[in-house]
């Protein structure tokens, strides 16, 4: 995770604002989780601790970390065990604390870990050290979609090891000139654009499921395939707010016209945008009607 991507989510409470910020503000590429003169442990600890113990004292959640420091939690915890811990001791206290602090949190913890140091291992070495996380931590995606990678498809299917990529799927091999690859890699901005905007909703609680990640994915390249960006998800949040066309033509600044063709571009994903922004938080996707009839086939 890149340090810009680690930043307030609408709706945080300011303590945790202001702490995201000194932590930005401080933390360089020497900071790593090996490091003792340069510890980002250390580093989270001196802007997270005191704040996030004064909000969660203030909000009644004193056991939250078990009675840690946030730091220290960190620091003896995986990632994937963090990450799971957040979610299930978050429904106990979602009446008391906000989403997005979790989420803040979430991208915290994640940056945190993404600062361990470079470890050397063979390509074959790599490729057997988890069936879904290899090469120290790249996921099992292919970069411009939701479908595993040759390399892990490969794994997952109990195949002889070859020299097959880790970073595309068959459908977006470089190599192969009638790929999709050329296509998809000019919206691949896009692409993770969609991706962030959808994890942040809350909606896809475990980002360590690999069934909920890979259906985030899928959900994102969709919206990438309907071109919808940054005003038509504004436009679309809008109108399930009960604003008509000319009011939301006042707001944005845009012409009626305009918002008329972007509601007619989005109307086969509005219901899908309202069951993610609306439902509550953390909720499992399985679990959600409006899914039973989703198309899985390949979004073109």
């Amino acid at each position: 995770m890149d340090l810009e991507e680690i930043k307030p989510v609408e709706g945080c409470s300011e303590e945790l604002k202001v702490a995201l910020q000194g932590f930005r503000d401080n933390v360089t590429e020497s900071y790593t989780t090996g490091s003792r003169r340069w510890s980002i442990w250390s580093l989270l600890g001196d802007h997270f601790d005191q704040p996030l113990e004064l909000l969660l004292n203030t909000n009644g959640a004193e056991n939250f970390f078990q009675g840690e420091r946030f730091s220290a939690f960190c620091k003896r915890t995986s990632f994937d065990e963090a990450d799971l811990y957040l979610s299930s001791i978050f429904k106990k206290y979602n009446a008391r604390l906000r989403a997005a602090d979790i989420d803040i949190l979430r991208s915290v913890i994640s940056f945190c870990d993404d600062r361990r140091p470079m470890k050397i291992s063979s390509y074959y070495f790599s490729k057997t050290r988890s069936p879904y996380y290899r090469k120290g931590g790249r996921p099992p995606f292919c970069e411009l979609c939701w479908k595993r990678s040759q390399a892990h498809q490969e794994l997952h299917d109990g195949e002889k090891l070859s020299l097959k990529t880790e970073r595309f799927c068959a459908d977006h091999d470089p190599r192969n000139p009638d790929s999709m690859y050329r296509t998809d890699h000019n919206n691949r901005k896009a692409f993770y654009d969609n991706l962030r905007t959808i994890t942040r909703t809350g909606y896809y609680y475990n980002i360590t499921d690999f069934e909920q990640r890979q259906h985030s994915r899928w959900v994102a390249y969709r919206m990438t395939k309907l071109h919808i960006r940054d005003k038509d998800i504004a436009v679309m949040d809008l109108l399930m707010d009960g604003f008509s066309q000319s009011e939301i033509a006042r707001k944005l600044g845009a012409s009626r016209q305009n918002i008329s063709k972007i509601k007619m571009k989005t109307e086969g994903f509005i219901e899908y945008w309202r069951e993610i922004r609306t439902s509550s938080y953390p909720i499992d996707p399985e679990d959600l009607a409006v899914w039973e009839n989703f198309d899985q086939a390949d979004p073109d």
